[in-house]
């Protein structure tokens, strides 16, 4: 998986979100904390008229607040370019 030149966000220490193609990751490490592994957890798609984020899920387990923070990446993201 290439993620070069994409705009990567941490949320805690298991999850990844790319905010150049909306999608969360579920991410491992070893011991050592050297990425060992990273799966394509979700997709979001933002609806900019309503305002509202529809998630599509790749796992079934995915922590609520993992999905909010995506979602207000996004939000904050749009907010900044309309700014510029």
């Amino acid at each position: 998986m290439n993620l070069k030149g994409h705009e990567l966000y941490v949320i805690n220490s298991h999850w990844l979100f790319d905010l150049t193609t909306y999608t969360g990751y579920r991410t491992s490490k070893n011991r050592k904390g050297e990425l060992t592994s990273i799966v394509k957890a979700y997709k979001v798609k933002y609806n900019q008229e309503t305002k509202e984020c529809k998630f599509t899920k790749f796992i079934t387990e995915i922590p609520l607040g993992t999905l909010r923070k995506s979602r207000n990446i996004i939000k904050h993201h749009l907010e900044s370019v309309k700014m510029e």
